[in-house]
């Protein structure tokens, strides 16, 4: 958000969010994207580990929500 806010050309925080989640779901659908690319490649203990990784994608979303939200909270913080 504060590289988004820094480059000048957005001012409104709420549009800084905005832009900042759609960063992260283009990198998620990415990352997805290659990962689906590529199961048969990956051996299948290395599959299990990844599927372990999908899962604790969850509890990252959600501590980057809160994080956005603990950012949106303070009036100060971006402007």
């Amino acid at each position: 958000m504060c590289k988004i806010r820094d480059a000048g050309k957005v001012k409104a925080r709420d549009r800084i969010a905005v832009l900042a989640s759609l960063n992260l779901a283009f990198d998620l659908a990415a990352q997805q994207a290659a990962a689906a690319a590529a199961p048969a490649a990956v051996p299948p203990a290395e599959a299990a580990t990844a599927a372990s990784d999908s899962a604790e994608a969850d509890p990252k979303a959600t501590q980057l929500i809160q994080r956005l939200d603990q950012a949106l909270a303070g009036d100060g913080h971006l402007l």
